[in-house]
């Protein structure tokens, strides 16, 4: 396919997923916000929405799979809609300082999101406490909101509790049939089929240890993503991408990029969803070296193409209903995520973590280079959510896989002799950096959220294995174009 052919389909591909989330969110904006209020607070009485999870390694340490955004979810589902279509591209949300009653709010998880929740319901009278004022409400137009879009259309049919476990077990679901297809090629007859199956096992078992899903994969903000990326693995297993025609393959990965576009908060789902483009184009059993580059530029550039015009998309919307202010507030939002000072921002329990090792915030907000080593240390410590509680663990899982792939790709080199690339292992190393240059190019998101800006270091670690099998089985190699 010639680049502008690519560059069409790409765009309208992102047009059609645009115009299809457009179409279902103000379609939900006909159910009755009292609706999603005794949703939400029937989650909060029942103890569902303040659900503690402790990881098996560290079972001291309490965490809130619903604390923060789902609670910001629920907030933008009960706010009050000043018209159908303005709820439908941008949802409102609650700022500023949240009075709550003491009981109530023994009901939430201790996030100021949960607060700003506690604080509308309050309001509303839902919860039985004394009303109190209704918090000043601002659109949010940063992302898409495909997220909030999943729990309108759950929630208006289901409880809370019954929705975060049906999209726990999607996920799982997911993953099982991930694992066990692939399993079951390893009797295959063809040696290259088993190769293949191995890799995907290899893959889906780092998800299912490293992935974090008991945490994760019941919320609002990050299942949806982590399905579309499961989804997309199995897709690439059964529908090899390097036979595929090359329309069906910018097809499918400018789909995958309309969908990480619409689901990602930022939560990582970008570099996530590009780095299994890379390794499953890897993986996809290109005929010869060329048209393996061929075909990581054709679907790298789809995908890309297609989740910066959904974006653009959004934003072109917004303008067009709120005006020009908002692109300011919008450029200056991702400032703030990708450079300047980021110590206001910090939680208080970091700002006196940071004054007990001795690191002044004055320090952090003196360089670049400052805040690139403490993201580092940001990421390293956060590690240990992936490796079950451990620290060592997650570090390991964290720091290990690439100078591994890095070892891999130089063996398989030397073992042809420095005669070609080892294109590869190269690629399947790509993929494995790509969430580290997202680091570096958000900094200050992953300081922030370095809790689960680790996650895809779940996918780097399943590589490892793959890698050995390109470095050490010769008949996995794709073989070079014959001149």
């Amino acid at each position: 396919m010639a680049f502008h052919s690519v560059l069409a389909l790409s765009v309208l591909v992102a047009l059609g997923a645009m115009a299809a989330w457009l179409a279902v969110s103000f379609a939900l904006t006909g159910v009755d916000p009292a609706r999603y209020r005794e949703v939400a607070a029937n989650g909060a009485r029942s103890g569902t929405l303040a659900e503690i999870y402790r990881l098996p390694l560290a079972p001291n340490k309490e965490f809130y799979p619903h604390g923060g955004d789902d609670c910001l979810t629920l907030a933008m589902l009960i706010a009050p809609r000043e018209t159908r279509l303005k709820s439908a591209v941008s949802p409102r949300v609650p700022v500023g300082q949240f009075r709550v009653d003491p009981a109530v709010r023994a009901w939430f998880p201790p996030h100021a999101f949960c607060d700003a929740l506690a604080a509308m319901l309050q309001a509303e009278g839902a919860l039985g406490a004394p009303r109190g004022p209704l918090p000043e409400l601002i659109y949010y137009h940063r992302y898409i909101h495909g997220t909030v879009t999943t729990a309108a259309l759950l929630l208006s049919v289901m409880s809370f509790e019954h929705a975060t476990t049906l999209l726990l077990a999607t996920c799982y679901a997911l993953l099982a049939w991930l694992i066990v297809a692939a399993g079951l090629r390893l009797r295959a007859k063809l040696a290259s089929e088993r190769r293949r199956a191995t890799a995907f096992l290899s893959i889906g078992l780092a998800f299912a240890l490293f992935y974090a899903l008991p945490l994760y994969g019941r919320s609002f903000c990050f299942a949806p993503v982590d399905v579309v990326i499961l989804g997309f693995i199995l897709y690439g297993l059964f529908r090899p991408l390097g036979r595929i025609s090359e329309l069906r393959l910018v097809a499918a990965a400018a789909l995958f990029g309309s969908a990480i576009a619409v689901f990602d908060r930022l939560v990582g789902g970008i570099p996530m969803a590009l780095a299994v483009v890379v390794v499953l184009v890897v993986l996809g059993e290109a005929l010869d070296s060329a048209a393996l580059i061929r075909r990581l530029a054709l679907a790298l550039a789809a995908f890309l193409v297609a989740a910066a015009a959904c974006l653009i998309l959004k934003q072109l919307i917004v303008l067009a209903i709120w005006g020009p202010d908002t692109l300011a507030d919008f450029a200056g939002r991702l400032g703030q995520r990708t450079g300047g000072g980021v110590t206001e921002e910090l939680s208080q329990s970091v700002k006196d973590r940071l004054d007990e090792v001795g690191l002044s915030l004055a320090w952090l907000d003196a360089s670049f280079a400052s805040r690139i080593v403490f993201a580092g240390i940001m990421l390293v410590y956060s590690a240990f959510i992936i490796g079950w509680g451990s620290h060592v663990l997650g570090a390991a899982i964290l720091l290990l896989p690439v100078p591994l792939l890095m070892l891999s790709a130089y063996g398989a080199a030397r073992r042809s002799r420095f005669q070609r690339w080892p294109l590869e292992n190269l690629a399947l190393l790509g993929a494995a950096m790509i969430p580290f240059v997202w680091d570096l190019a958000f900094l200050n998101h992953t300081i922030l959220h370095s809790s689960f800006m680790v996650r895809p270091a779940a996918l780097a670690a399943g590589l490892v294995a793959v890698a050995w099998i390109f470095a050490h089985d010769p008949g996995a190699t794709t073989p070079v174009q014959s001149r």
